[in-house]
C-alpha cells in the first residue's frame, strides 16, 4: 500500500521544551472524524519508536526520534531533536520552531505518514467514514 499523510496543527508552546529540544505533541485524536473523513480507532497506533523527518523526506538525516503512544483519546509523540553541533538540519528546524512559537500565533503544522494495514468503511455520527 502507498503511504498516506495527515497534517494537523498543535499548540507548540505546550509541545516543546524550548531549551532542551524535546517535548510531547498530540498528533491525532481517536474516535473523531478527522479532516480526511477518517476515524482512527484506539489501538491503531499502539506504542512505537518513530523518526522525526523534515517534510517526510526520507533521503535526509532524521531530525530526531521519538516514541508514539496512545493515551486515552489521543496519540501522543514524545520526541527529542538531535541538537549536536554537526546536526545542522535538525538545529535549523528546531530554531525555526522556536521562532514560530515566540512570535505570535504558531503557524507550524505537523503531520505523520502511515500505511493502512486494515480498514473498514461505515457510518459514524451519521457520516460515511473509513475506520
Amino acid at each position: 500500500m502507498e503511504e498516506e499523510i495527515k497534517t494537523f496543527n498543535i499548540d507548540l508552546e505546550k509541545a516543546i521544551k524550548i531549551e532542551k529540544g524535546e517535548g510531547s505533541a498530540i498528533i491525532a485524536e481517536l474516535n473523531v472524524i478527522d479532516l480526511d473523513g477518517d476515524v482512527t480507532l484506539p489501538g491503531a497506533f499502539g506504542e512505537q519508536h518513530v523518526n522525526i523527518q523534515p517534510a517526510h523526506d526520507t533521503h535526509v538525516p532524521r531530525l530526531g526520534k521519538g516514541v508514539l503512544k496512545e493515551d486515552g483519546k489521543y496519540a501522543i509523540a514524545d520526541f527529542k531533536f538531535n541538537l549536536a553541533p554537526e546536526a545542522i538540519t535538525a538545529k535549523e528546524w528546531y530554531s525555526s520552531l522556536k521562532f514560530d512559537m515566540k512570535n505570535g500565533t504558531p503557524l507550524q503544522e505537523w503531520s505523520y505518514g502511515f500505511r493502512i494495514e486494515e480498514a473498514d468503511y461505515g457510518q459514524f455520527e451519521g457520516k460515511e467514514v473509513r475506520f
